[in-house]
């Protein structure tokens, strides 16, 4: 296995899915990982990030988070468990300063649970190696192969470690921490978030970040800013439509320049020196996308600058467990003035009462009824994997037509967007979907953000889409 496993990182240095980290011109923001979802494969998320440990040594955590649901599990029938057994592959490389250094490190893990649903459900399994090693930039490739299929998944991020003996004052990486809900059978602790995308059922955020003071402060204002974004939170709009004008929100997908000011702590460091690690407790969030930015000042002068950019999705992202999410989601096959009615409904019950009552009066049977709805959710599930960016999959245009045609028989991609190739729809305007790329100059975007470019005569193929899922044809 190590011999397989050190020739996969040996590609994995030419061959590699980027995970993201803080490699843009925004240097000094982090955006968490984000990370292509690959069905079937044991896709994962990773994070890295620089550590000053007590005596003054520096290094790297790495925390790897695989879901139970991307992993194979076998059933064991003495003991009635079921066991998903899993390599991990960690080679680190020091890519400044020279002599280049690397290290790698091979582990094996056997994942145990008593419960089917949690090998589908959306616990995770969390990993973490740490590395002490000298100041540099660093380049962490990380591979997980589920010795159940044979697949594996492969990602790369980099780590700055800086120097902490030739500056001043130095800090570390903002890192976003989470804690569930406590229950009376399970107390949680804060967990490292290394994705972009983090979940609205968290009980407890908080962002904190790592300082090393070499020579003694006498006083160090530590400012801690949380912002949201203005964005594009709305389904897309049919294929037929007219396409969104340029410069519109709904156009750019996030607005960089127009941001709201949540919170702002200031915290009075006084006579400080060496290692020291500061929490700032944010408050419980809705669905949006914010930054939360950390500044340092002496004297009027900014010291330090550390930001780390998140979004809060729903609480069972990417899954919708909430009955306004599943109602929401109706948008694409829901008549306008059904989901006028549908949306008017601000109550849980009686919003899940109306919610019934449409897929009701759609199938008199139930099992076909049954049937659509999963197929339609779980493509609206896939969608959000597959496409979420600055809002979730299922609402961005990719999603939508994917959600309604289906996976397309082939892609065409060039660097101005993407063609999608239906061969099942004889009509060549409606067997073809355009997706240009849009391109946001007005700060950090992580994501690539697509259009789709709307024509008319998708109009008779988008409502004959429409028609079969509500006849049923589509399940």
């Amino acid at each position: 296995m190590s011999k397989r496993i050190y020739n996969i990182l040996y590609l994995a240095g030419i061959i590699f899915i980027f995970a993201a980290c803080k490699t843009t011109s925004y240097s000094n923001v982090d955006s968490g990982n984000i990370v292509s979802y690959v069905p079937g494969y044991p896709n994962f998320s990773i994070g890295a990030y620089s550590t000053i440990v007590q005596d003054e040594s520096t290094g790297i955590n790495i925390y790897l988070n695989i879901p139970y649901s991307n992993l194979i599990f076998k059933s064991n029938k003495e003991n009635h468990t079921f066991t998903s057994k899993i390599g991990i592959a960690i080679q680190v490389t020091r890519i400044q300063p020279e002599p280049h250094k690397q290290i790698t490190k091979n582990f094996t893990r056997e994942i145990n649970t008593d419960s089917y649903q949690e090998t589908t459900g959306l616990k995770t399994y969390r990993f973490r190696y740490n590395l002490v090693t000298d100041p540099g930039n660093y380049r962490i490739v990380a591979i997980v192969s589920d010795q159940h299929s044979n697949k594996y998944m492969n990602h790369v991020v980099t780590c700055t470690i800086p120097d902490i003996q030739h500056e001043k004052i130095t800090a570390g990486s903002v890192v976003i921490l989470g804690k569930a809900e406590s229950t009376n059978d399970k107390k949680h602790t804060f967990q490292p978030q290394v994705n972009y995308h983090l979940s609205s059922g968290l009980d407890s955020l908080k962002a904190s970040v790592q300082l090393f003071v070499k020579s003694r402060r006498n006083n160090l204002d530590l400012m801690m800013h949380l912002y949201k974004f203005r964005s594009d939170t709305m389904p897309a709009r049919p294929p037929n439509y007219t396409s969104p004008t340029q410069g519109s929100l709904e156009y750019r997908g996030i607005d960089f320049k127009k941001r709201d000011t949540l919170q702002t702590i200031d915290r009075q460091l006084k006579g400080i020196s060496g290692t020291l690690t500061v929490d700032f407790i944010m408050p419980k969030l809705p669905d949006g996308n914010y930054r939360v930015e950390i500044e340092g000042i002496e004297h009027d002068s900014t010291l330090i600058y550390k930001a780390r950019d998140f979004s809060i999705k729903g609480p069972g992202y990417p899954r919708l467990t909430t009955i306004k999410e599943l109602a929401e989601a109706t948008y694409y096959i829901a008549y306008p003035r059904e989901y006028k009615k549908l949306m008017a409904h601000h109550n849980s019950d009686s919003l899940k009462k109306y919610f019934d009552s449409f897929w009701g009066k759609l199938f008199s049977n139930e099992n076909l009824a049954k049937s659509v709805f999963d197929s339609y959710y779980s493509r609206i599930e896939k969608a959000n994997m597959f496409f979420t960016s600055y809002k979730e999959g299922w609402k961005t245009d990719p999603g939508m037509i994917y959600i309604l045609y289906g996976p397309p028989s082939y892609v065409e991609r060039d660097v101005e967007g993407m063609v999608w190739h239906y061969s099942s729809h004889s009509d060549n305007l409606s067997g073809e979907f355009y997706f240009r790329k849009v391109y946001n100059s007005g700060g950090h975007f992580p994501f690539t953000h697509y259009l789709l470019v709307r024509n008319i005569y998708y109009e008779r193929s988008f409502y004959s889409q429409v028609e079969d899922w509500r006849s049923g044809l589509i399940n």
